[in-house]
């Protein structure tokens, strides 16, 4: 018995909506949204089904940033932080990806932004 073939990192559990989760599950398999490859496709037009969504923005995202595009993470990060700005995971992916970007200050405001607002102050 051969298992269908799924990609999953640590952004797997953020929620889908019930049409991104059809359009997954209909493929049958489910790749790198960043990826050139078949499966890599398939999981982009997921990410393309929600553009106001910000989890699968941030996991492409991440994506991004793990094939060293830093440029182009950055760029969906910032979209993904003005749709959720309190999200502590999303303020924590855009600190790293000033650091790939080798702009310490630029992470330290941030995680300094997480700080102040996980403890009820202003930013």
């Amino acid at each position: 018995m051969t298992l269908p073939a799924v990609y999953l990192d640590y952004n797997a559990e953020a929620p889908l909506k019930p049409a991104v989760a059809e359009a997954m599950a209909a493929a049958g398999r489910v790749g790198n949204p960043s990826s050139v490859h078949r499966f890599g496709r398939l999981a982009r037009r997921a990410v393309e089904a929600e553009p106001g969504n910000p989890a699968p923005m941030d996991t492409l995202a991440m994506s991004y940033l793990a094939e060293r595009r830093v440029d182009e993470a950055a760029k969906v990060q910032k979209a993904v932080l003005v749709l959720a700005p309190d999200s502590q995971r999303f303020r924590i992916h855009m600190a790293r990806i000033h650091l790939a970007a080798g702009d310490k200050a630029a992470a330290r405001a941030q995680l300094t932004q997480l700080a102040a607002r996980s403890s009820g102050g202003e930013t």
